[in-house]
């Protein structure tokens, strides 16, 4: 199952300003185990950053919601403390 990739993106942001953008999951087959809910696919991530309160790090996390479909995928947030600042 071949999926798309991009390396990771760093730099400076003035004050005020946002990164934003969306990325979609390229396949060529789904293993039937993504609609049956026996697998997932889970993204996790991390973003640290410095600004004048201090250095800061958030967590990421989400699942794909079974069944898995290409061509409209459903993201859940983890519900288990990650998407948040941690410092």
């Amino acid at each position: 199952m071949p999926a798309a990739h991009s390396p990771p993106q760093c730099g400076d942001l003035e004050p005020g300003a946002r990164v934003w953008g969306s990325t979609f999951l390229q396949m060529l087959e789904v293993d039937p185990e993504l609609n049956s809910g026996h697998k997932v696919i889970m993204v996790m991530g991390e973003i640290l950053y410095t600004d004048d309160a201090g250095r800061h790090k958030k967590e990421l996390c989400t699942y794909s919601q079974p069944p898995f479909k290409p061509d409209n995928q459903i993201w859940v947030l983890c519900g288990i403390g990650h998407n948040e600042e941690v410092y």
